[in-house]
């Protein structure tokens, strides 16, 4: 996992976001292939951002979902190249009180709402076609891994948020 510039709180080094397509996330079906994105809570402005947004989530059965009237995932593959940009509304930025001016990137799907984060990694594409629509987001405290991510929500300390497709 790529490292950012500059150090986060507490003088460690800040994380950057990871994507990764892995099996063993949900427990009602655990070989189905889920993607999942890792974010630093203490990590770059995009990171913490998406932490903040978390905040605006409803409470379902050991998750939290994300309303896509405030924010959604985008995912491409190209090939075996999967790239996922998480996006909000600005208007929820701001309500939130996140420093707007860190977001200049607007989403693919709504140009009202701007990109986060941009994420990609490689991918099998059959075992991509087998992956629900939504992605799950999950914060990674100290710079965490996807994998260290999947086994604290496993274990049932962390409950991860879920967003869904673009809105249509």
């Amino acid at each position: 996992m790529a490292t950012a510039t500059g150090a986060a709180e507490g003088g460690r080094e800040a994380a950057m976001a990871e994507v990764r397509l892995r099996t063993g996330v949900d427990p009602d079906a655990p070989e189905e292939p889920v993607v999942v994105v890792a974010v630093d809570p203490l990590g770059p402005p995009g990171d913490r951002a998406v932490v903040r947004l978390g905040e605006t989530c409803h409470e379902g059965d050991g998750v939290w979902y994300l309303a896509r009237a405030d924010g959604w995932a985008e995912r491409r593959l190209d090939g075996t190249r999967l790239t996922v940009d998480v996006v909000c509304h600005r208007s929820v930025l701001a309500r939130l009180e996140v420093e707007l001016d860190d977001f200049d990137e607007r989403s693919e799907v709504d140009p009202e709402a701007v990109r986060l984060l941009r994420l990609s990694t490689e991918v099998d594409p059959a075992e991509y076609a087998r992956a629900p629509v939504a992605t799950v987001v999950v914060a990674a405290s100290g710079g965490g891994t996807v994998d260290e991510a999947v086994r604290v929500i496993v274990s049932g300390l962390e409950w991860p948020t879920v967003y869904g497709p673009p809105p249509t």
